[in-house]
């Protein structure tokens, strides 16, 4: 139920006060989706070359338009977006997203999505 006050105004209308009040209906709730685990080899970046994150050029992906990278976080493969710079050597410069010490998911990236649990091979 919505309550407005309104006061008048020479030729202006003014909302003084607005009040909600919510529906007695239970929000629904949806089951949670139930991704296969997945065996996939991951791959630790633990440095910086020359001041700079190099991460192989198969472990970069787009998904909806958006560049990233799988980060395994708690079992658990999470898209995490990066803005990419120069290519050298298979390898592709990262500007932002990753700081230097994640553990990425490596290999075929094409079943995997944001929240599948992984089985490190």
């Amino acid at each position: 139920m919505i309550t407005l006050t309104r006061t008048l105004i020479p030729a202006v209308l003014i909302v003084i006060a607005m009040t909600l009040t919510g529906c007695s209906q239970p929000v629904p709730t949806t089951p949670k989706s139930t991704l296969p685990t997945l065996d996939r080899p991951v791959l630790t970046i633990k440095f910086k070359s020359n001041n700079r994150i190099m991460v192989p050029a198969s472990n970069i992906i787009k998904r909806g338009g958006i560049t990233g990278v799988f980060v395994l976080q708690d079992k658990l493969a999470r898209f995490r977006m990066i803005k990419t710079g120069k290519l050298v050597v298979n390898h592709v410069e990262i500007l932002s997203g990753l700081s230097g010490n994640e553990t990425l998911v490596a290999g075929d990236l094409t079943s995997v999505h944001d929240g599948s649990p992984i089985n490190t091979i």
